[in-house]
């Protein structure tokens, strides 16, 4: 049988470190943004490669960000109709999203693996001014993906193995 405490530490350990890389990026777009929008003002110049780095970085930074949302279910959600049903069709009705959820994910993990190994193979770069690596914001994508396949896959085993006593 699964040992779904260790699942819950590690795929918590994933969300959270995905999330903190996620926070850095954030921090960085903000810094980017603005020495943009000061360098333009005073100085007529904007920031060399900015959108280049601002484009890698958000796209990064919304991979990274799924496993949080996985974790805390915060997906947009129309529940009118599931609030008011039993608990029992409640639950099969998680499981049935849960395991929709977790087949796309399973689907874009796999996609994301051959982009991202492709990508450091072959050191794909940008071909804007300042030529960035491209591979480290696709391997960051494939781990915010790989820990959001992990974390609604721990909330499917949840859902469908029965609760111990405690």
């Amino acid at each position: 049988m699964l040992a779904l405490p260790n699942l819950e530490r590690v795929s918590r350990l994933w969300a959270d470190m995905a999330m903190a890389v996620g926070f850095i990026f954030i921090i960085a777009l903000a810094l980017i943004g603005t020495v943009d929008v000061v360098m333009t003002a005073l100085f007529a110049r904007a920031l060399k490669g900015a959108i280049e780095i601002s484009s890698n970085c958000y796209a990064a930074t919304i991979f990274l960000g799924l496993p949080y949302a996985q974790r805390l279910s915060q997906h947009i959600v129309v529940d009118l109709i599931t609030n008011r049903m039993p608990p029992r069709l409640r639950t099969a009705c998680s499981i049935f999203s849960l395991l929709c959820t977790l087949a796309f994910l399973l689907f874009l993990s796999t996609r994301m693996w051959g982009f991202a190994t492709g990508s450091l193979v072959m050191l794909e770069r940008d071909s804007g001014v300042l030529m960035l690596p491209v591979y480290p914001f696709k391997l960051l994508a494939l781990f915010g993906l790989s820990a959001a396949t992990l974390e609604a896959g721990r909330q499917l085993l949840e859902l469908i193995l029965p609760k111990r006593g405690v």
